[in-house]
């Protein structure tokens, strides 16, 4: 499902996402967790633009933890020093 999401993020403008899924997943005993991205994503910059959303769903085999990172583009474009 989460790669579903991710080609309509990629289709509408956004440069870089990441989705984190973490929890039991399938009710599994051990959790674990599963990674899916695309484009980049610099955390590190300042101008970036970035959104980030957290989201914890209970579930009957546990809680999960969703975390989505979306990169848009920097925020300034045309500067100087």
């Amino acid at each position: 499902m989460a790669k579903s999401y991710l080609e309509k993020i990629r289709y509408s403008g956004i440069l870089g996402a990441k989705i984190l899924i973490k929890g039991r997943l399938n009710k599994a005993e051990i959790a674990r967790k599963e990674e899916f991205a695309f484009g980049s994503i610099p955390r590190h910059t300042i101008d970036a633009s970035l959104d980030y959303a957290v989201v914890h769903c209970r579930t009957t085999a546990g809680i999960l933890g969703i975390k989505v990172l979306l990169y848009k583009g920097d925020k300034i474009k045309n500067y100087t020093y």
